[in-house]
């Protein structure tokens, strides 16, 4: 998804939670399905079933740590476009680039009409109908930004952050 024609969550925290979900997920399907090894024999040397169990915990703690730190990266960065100096709030919404064109395009014909209202060039009708115009394109502009909205939500905080959480919690709790 991308906000302002960029991506939305940069290729690091797409890359950390693509990791901890593969690993999680590994993990819950290995301890759901009990197929971890009683004893692991890796290059000669006998690894405990003990010792794997505590490493499951370490390498899905450090990938959710990671994780975590470059999806709050991404939410920081994210936050600085989250103001409503920005296009009517647009910016926060990730509407893309798309959107913030079509309302670009509505505002200059605004100007336009405003620019051609002082100069008394245009007669009082065209500028009626163009008013008109131009509000019913902002408004049919609402319910696609309402949606763009709902989804950027569950992309970034969902997708991206509750999801491979909640993944990695239950990886680690299950026993």
């Amino acid at each position: 998804m991308n906000l302002q024609g960029k991506e939305l969550v940069s290729l690091s925290t797409q890359r950390s939670a693509r990791a901890l979900m593969a690993t999680a997920f590994v993990v819950v399907l290995a301890k759901h399905y009990a197929v971890l090894p009683s004893d692991l024999e890796l290059v000669g040397v006998t690894i405990s079933q003990t010792a794997v169990s505590g490493s499951i915990f370490w390498v899905v703690g450090f990938q959710a740590i990671n994780h975590i730190v470059h999806w709050y990266g991404d939410y920081q960065s994210l936050k600085g476009w989250n103001s409503k100096e920005k296009v009517n709030g647009i910016a926060r919404i990730g509407a893309g680039s798309a959107l913030l064109t079509k309302l670009d395009k509505a505002l200059e014909s605004i100007d336009v009409l405003r620019t051609s209202r002082d100069l008394g060039t245009e007669p009082e009708k065209n500028r009626s109908d163009k008013l008109d115009t131009i509000k019913a394109e902002l408004l049919a502009l609402k319910p696609s930004i309402k949606s763009f909205q709902a989804f950027g939500a569950f992309y970034f905080f969902g997708w991206f952050l509750a999801f491979p959480l909640t993944l990695a919690i239950l990886a680690i709790s299950l026993p």
